[in-house]
């Protein structure tokens, strides 16, 4: 009976041994123990679905909002161009950024000049009559600018059209109406600012003979200015002897100086050294000169008022251009008037739009 009971016992664990053996999560036979069934276990269990899902929607979240960043960047970092109402685009530019201008580059590449521009300086009449005659157009228009210092006149070819089309105004030429040499010296020394000492002004007249004109060649209006003052033209010859006379007596005191009825002044000099009188020296109380304007304009005869001023034994002496402004006025626009009918235009007086 012992002997039965053992023999059900032996098979009882031969068939534990083939459960075992056909069993996936069995320890034996896989080589897999059984601590380690027991912690995959655990694990499975600590694992929660709720936090899995929250894990992957922050995930999103994240990703939408760098998404929203770089779009927004890249709409800021464009240039957006808006129409406005009168048809003009205007460009908004972001902060940091700016138009840069292509013109440079493009001009590079040009084959011609996109238009004309710059300014012409010409010399001559004749050659700022020529390059107007050569460059003009139905819209070119003339500015002259009359001033007895800096006389010039301006050739603006591209000026608005008639139609009232603009234009750029930036082709250009200028004729300055050079001032002749003789003008020049004549205006400087002009006024009683000027006064000079006796020898000064008797070598000023020496240099200047030959500018002295016969009174035969004053015009009508120059007449009358004279004949207003009561006197009569000097010859240039009664100058010579009035500049010679002058520097004999550079030494000598002025003692009287007396206004005859022909409008001369008699003056009589005293040599301080001898204390005897000199011969009276008669002085013209006008006379004419002769002198271009411009450079190679024509002579105009221009009256000279002579003046001086005594003070204790002292005379200086100086001389007004007279009507200068009319004569001045009168020879410019002798001037203008000669360009005006070279090149078929009339010119503004004034100065164009700058």
């Amino acid at each position: 009976m012992d002997d039965a009971f053992d023999d059900d016992l032996d098979d009882e664990e031969d068939d534990l041994d083939d459960e075992d053996d056909n069993n996936p999560n069995s320890g034996t036979g896989d080589g897999t123990e059984e601590g380690d069934d027991e912690t995959d276990d655990d694990d499975d269990w600590d694992e929660d679905p709720e936090e899995d899902e929250d894990d992957s929607m922050t995930d999103q979240l994240q990703k939408a909002e760098a998404q929203a960043i770089i779009e927004t960047v890249e709409r800021l970092g464009v240039t957006e161009f808006k129409e406005l109402a009168d048809g003009v685009t205007v460009a908004v530019i972001p902060n940091g950024k700016k138009i840069e201008s292509l013109k440079e580059l493009i001009d590079e590449y040009r084959s011609a000049p996109e238009r004309k521009t710059g300014t012409a300086t010409l010399n001559e009449p004749s050659s700022f009559i020529a390059h107007v005659n050569r460059m003009k157009d139905s819209g070119t228009a003339l500015f002259a600018k009359i001033d007895r210092e800096a006389p010039k006149i301006t050739a603006v070819y591209d000026y608005h059209q008639l139609d009232g089309s603009p234009r750029f105004g930036t082709h250009r030429a200028v004729y300055p109406f050079p001032l002749s040499d003789e003008w020049k010296i004549w205006s400087r020394m002009n006024g009683s600012n000027r006064a000079m000492k006796q020898d000064a002004f008797a070598e000023f007249i020496e240099d200047r003979l030959p500018d002295l004109e016969p009174p035969k060649s004053a015009g009508v209006k120059t007449q009358e200015y004279v004949t207003a003052l009561g006197c009569e033209f000097a010859t240039p010859g009664q100058i010579v002897t009035l500049s010679r006379g002058l520097a004999m007596r550079v030494e000598q005191e002025c003692v009287s100086a007396i206004r005859l009825s022909s409008g001369e002044l008699q003056m009589v000099f005293k040599e301080t050294h001898k204390g005897v009188n000199g011969e009276p020296l008669n002085v013209p109380g006008a006379f004419l000169i002769s002198i271009p304007f411009f450079v190679g304009g024509k002579p105009w005869c221009v009256p000279v008022r002579l003046r001086y001023r005594k003070t204790d034994g002292t005379v200086v002496w100086w001389y007004d251009l007279a009507l200068i402004d009319l004569l001045f006025r009168e020879a410019i626009d002798t001037e203008i008037s000669k360009i005006n009918d070279a090149v078929g235009i009339t010119a503004f007086v004034g100065s164009p739009e700058a």
